[in-house]
């Protein structure tokens, strides 16, 4: 493009993607109409795919998303990722089958995508010089934004990550670098790490918890700080069970006595019927809308009739 000086680039106008709040939270101001890369990088077990197949999602809102399936075919192990993060319904995010790189680029090609997921990149360029030719044809797809799964080294102690397996150098050419941890997220935008997440939380049960702003729960007694997280519906544990409305033995807080009062059940069912998930993630939690708030255990203590 050669030079470009500073006062003609004050004049342009950018556009961005409208992400839901827990999503703008941390990923912060992504293009609309020129290409970004991300790395989702962690040790194994952390939630990566998880995270990824969650975000393609929350992309799908804005065009078809091609995940790279490079580590699995399509088989039983991904149908139950697809599960387990409610993709049930979902048409606009297309694997690959046979899981092949040529069978990827031939259908980047189709137009149709403005999104794809590599999955993983240490699986099929574990080598500097193969990341770099890797890295040659996504800038051949310069309308398409790419999120790259990177395997990393575990340390000594087998819980923390010391370097990514093979693309070292790969960090610092993407445009956000996330570290995703089990427990608890740890983002790092253009290599400088964010002051919002510097206290993840470690909940019960496996899957990723990635933190978002801090924020305030106003209280009769006091205010109290507090954090947004994104994290999979399996993590949460309400004070009852649906559809029985029994108690759940794993929540202690059982304040109402849904397992039997039928008008309070109703109030439930009533408020599903009316829920948006657009209202979800807001500053003003009432039990129709916003986010429930939960324990460093994922136990629920507020917002049982949205979960």
């Amino acid at each position: 493009m050669g030079i470009i000086k500073a006062n003609e680039i004050l004049k342009e106008s950018y556009r961005f993607l409208k992400l839901s709040t827990a999503f703008s939270y941390i990923m912060g101001n992504l293009p609309s109409e020129k290409q970004w890369t991300m790395l989702l990088h962690g040790i194994a077990g952390s939630g990566k795919s998880t995270f990824a197949l969650l975000f393609a999602k929350e992309l799908t809102r804005f065009s078809n998303v091609l995940y790279g399936n490079f580590e699995e075919r399509v088989w039983a192990t991904l149908q139950a990722k697809l599960k387990l993060t409610n993709l049930k319904d979902n048409r606009r995010i297309h694997f690959i089958e046979p899981n092949t790189e040529e069978i990827f680029w031939d259908e980047l090609g189709s137009g149709i995508y403005k999104f794809a997921v590599v999955d993983s990149l240490s699986h099929i360029a574990s080598q500097e010089k193969q990341v770099a030719m890797f890295w040659e044809r996504v800038r051949e797809h310069p309308k398409i934004s790419f999120i790259f799964i990177c395997h990393a080294l575990k340390s000594k102690d087998g819980k923390t990550e010391t370097n990514y397996r093979g693309a070292s150098t790969l960090g610092h050419i993407v445009d956000i670098n996330q570290r995703v941890v089990e427990g608890g997220g740890d983002i790092l935008v253009s290599g400088k790490k964010a002051e919002a997440y510097k206290k993840p939380i470690k909940p019960a049960g496996k899957g990723a918890w990635v933190m978002g702003e801090e924020c305030k729960i106003h209280t009769p007694r006091e205010v109290i700080s507090d954090r947004y997280a994104v994290t999979s519906l399996s993590n949460i544990e309400a004070s009852h069970l649906i559809p029985t409305f029994s108690k759940n033995p794993k929540n202690p807080c059982n304040e109402r006595r849904y397992e039997v009062e039928k008008m309070e059940q109703g109030k439930v069912i009533n408020n599903a019927n009316k829920f948006k998930p657009e209202f979800l993630i807001n500053t003003d939690n009432t039990p129709e809308n916003g986010a429930m708030i939960v324990d460093e255990k994922g136990v629920v203590l507020g917002g049982n009739g949205v979960v």
